[in-house]
């Protein structure tokens, strides 16, 4: 029998009508959740009121409740499927929720409504950024900036879009266009940040993102750990000053908790199998694998249980291979801060170890919570984290010699002897015997370092080198892609130093890793830049026979160069100064004899250092694992 349904009576619609209204005024008050119970009132009135329905959704996605949202405004869309901001807000939902297609395709409904519609071309070209499809992208957003260039989210899209492409200086005309409009944009601020970092700008970036954190960016400890990394990068900070901005990060967007607050001794066990927690966003085909895996593959898995705490978003078989090492693997990158601490809690991990401190990926926030008894720091990242909960930072007595670095440092130092570092190299690249200088006949210098690390000073200095070394080359290899307006800085900074393009060669990143080992044979000297040292790039122009020459700083990021060329028995490489920096270079560069040697012998050399005994550093690494322990429980 078919069911007869009963049309609301006018009374109940003009009902639900105001309940939906009152509805709206308490969530504009502040009370979402009253507000959904008037809505819900409303279409108990209505249900057949599609504006009651939308609404519901707009209040469940003010609650990042995606999914209630996205019902409520499909349903909205069944009655009616003529309201543009119906189809506007389900693709935000969807975009929110991961699911860029549909949100497209729900755009597109609402651009087919309204084919001027800005906020939903500025939605299309968001979500084609997020699909990665880039020259898409542009169409939509310049429309839309046609149609109105005042409109500032317009103008900041259009700038990101354009960091993504490398097209930096068209990225920083649209920022500034949009601080034009409204000079208190976070977004646009922060873009103009980014486009100058990316430039080299260290000290003007850096300016721009404390403008973008006094004017409350949607992510302000995002926006803050920028800062704090590429505060690295230049020479324009002490060490004193960089530690006080990363304490400022810790107690201005953390609330730190004390091992005492979360973890009970009764009953703790000195001798026990240790349960060792690792967390990154870098297991996978990244530079920490090549020192991370020595040491999985070795430790005593008898003594230490290993659980790897995953943030990786697309991982690949490093991914697959760092599985095979742990005892345990758990895969947060979808997590909240708060299930990944409680689930390191259920886990009874006894030392967390963090590997990345404020790189991109960073996981700090959960070691804020304290979910284990002890917590370190480690590998990723050459400063201290600012944290007070950290307990301690692995390092070595090269790279922060006793009573040198404390002071800038939250954590306790711990010391691994005789390195912080154990590489596991690529046994299978080939050195080619013959110097590049006796098929080039003269000399060629390199770096194949991220350009983020060719600070001012260190350019100042090459440019120094290159004056001393008559017709001499330098080649710099990127990371990435070299945006214009990069390669633009770097040459000129070098041409103000008397030295002119030609003698400056700048590469693209490579497609291989072969390819990228096969370079080294281009190069007769490396030069470690400065104040921010470089590691896998130093232990792979060792490993490639190419003998590499560093700066001394006085801060961990500024002595890694120190500790690998010292563990080397290099010292010899290592300068105290500029000048000496200059002179040690000269020098090498005029003794072909020499630089023919190290051709032939730095493999070997490194290959039976202790920088690649993983048996014998595993064992120091457990040791300090195990002391660090016994220390707390004797407390």
């Amino acid at each position: 029998m078919q069911q007869t349904i009963k049309q609301p009576s006018k009374t109940n619609t003009k009902s639900a009508d105001l309940f939906a209204q009152k509805a709206l005024d308490t969530h504009h008050s502040g009370n979402t959740v009253e507000a959904i119970k008037y809505a819900k009132f409303a279409l108990k009135q209505d249900p057949s009121r599609d504006r009651t329905l939308y609404i519901l959704g707009i209040l469940y996605k003010h609650q990042e409740d995606n999914e209630k949202a996205a019902d409520y405004f499909e349903q909205a869309i069944a009655i009616n499927n003529q309201n543009l901001l119906y189809f506007y807000n389900l693709g935000i939902v969807f975009k929110d929720m991961g699911n860029y297609e549909k949100g497209l395709e729900n755009q597109r409904l609402a651009l087919a409504l309204s084919s001027n519609n800005i906020p939903s071309l500025n939605e299309v070209g968001l979500l084609y950024i997020n699909l990665k499809q880039l020259n898409k992208a542009e169409s939509p957003l310049i429309k839309a900036h046609s149609l109105d260039p005042q409109d500032v989210a317009t103008c900041i899209n259009l700038s990101r879009l354009y960091i993504l492409k490398n097209q930096i200086r068209d990225s920083i005309d649209f920022a500034n266009k949009a601080i034009t409009i409204d000079p208190h944009r976070p977004e646009a601020l922060s873009n103009i940040a980014t486009a100058l970092l990316i430039g080299n700008f260290h000290d003007e970036g850096i300016d721009y993102l404390r403008l973008s954190l006094i004017n409350n960016p949607s992510d302000p400890s995002y926006t803050h750990q920028s800062l704090l990394m590429n505060m690295l990068y230049p020479d324009s900070y002490t060490p004193e000053e960089i530690f006080e901005e990363h304490k400022t990060w810790a107690n201005t967007h953390l609330i730190q908790r004390k091992a005492s607050e979360m973890h009970s001794k009764q009953g703790i066990n000195k001798n026990k199998t240790l349960k060792i927690g690792l967390v990154s966003s870098d297991l996978k085909d990244h530079s920490i694998a090549y020192f991370l895996s020595p040491l999985l593959e070795n430790i005593n898995q008898n003594d230490f249980e290993i659980f790897c705490y995953s943030a990786v978003i697309a991982p690949d078989q490093i991914t697959d291979r760092f599985k095979t090492l742990s005892t345990q693997w758990c895969d947060i990158s979808t997590k909240s801060n708060e299930n990944v601490t409680e689930q390191i809690k259920q886990d009874n991990i006894d030392i967390l170890i963090d590997l990345s401190g404020h790189t991109l990926g960073s996981n700090l926030n959960i070691f804020a919570n304290k979910p284990a008894p002890i917590q370190m720091t480690y590998l990723g990242y050459p400063f201290t984290t600012g944290l007070n909960n950290i307990d301690y930072r692995i390092t070595d007595n090269f790279a922060d010699p006793e009573g040198s670095t404390e002071h800038i440092h939250t954590e306790t130092l711990a010391r691994l002897s005789p390195s912080f570092l154990c590489y596991q190299p690529d046994q299978e690249a080939p050195i080619c015997e013959t110097l590049p200088v006796e098929k080039n006949n003269y000399i060629t210098f390199g770096s194949f370092n991220n350009y983020s690390k060719l600070s001012i000073s260190s350019i100042k200095s090459w440019a120094k080198i290159l004056l001393a070394v008559p017709d001499s080359k330098i080649f710099l290899k990127n990371t990435n892609f070299i945006p214009d307006l990069l390669r633009d800085n770097i040459l000129s900074t070098f041409e103000e130093s008397g030295v002119y393009h030609d003698r400056v060669i700048l590469h693209h990143s490579t497609a291989s890793k072969d390819q990228h080992l096969e370079l080294y044979n281009n190069i007769d000297i490396c030069l470690d830049p400065y104040p921010y040292n470089g590691t896998t790039t130093t232990f792979e122009a060792i490993f490639m026979g190419v003998p590499i020459v560093c700066l001394r700083g006085n801060a961990h990021y500024s002595r890694v160069g120190h500790s690998i060329l010292s563990n080397l028995g290099l010292e010899c490489l290592v300068a105290d100064s500029a000048d000496h920096y200059t002179a040690i270079t000269k020098n090498l560069a005029d003794d072909i004899s020499a630089l023919k040697t190290y051709r032939q012998t730095l493999r070997n050399q490194l290959l039976t250092s202790p920088l690649t005994d993983a048996e014998q550093f595993s064992q120091s690494f457990e040791n300090l694992l195990r002391n660090a322990w016994y220390k707390y429980c004797d407390e």
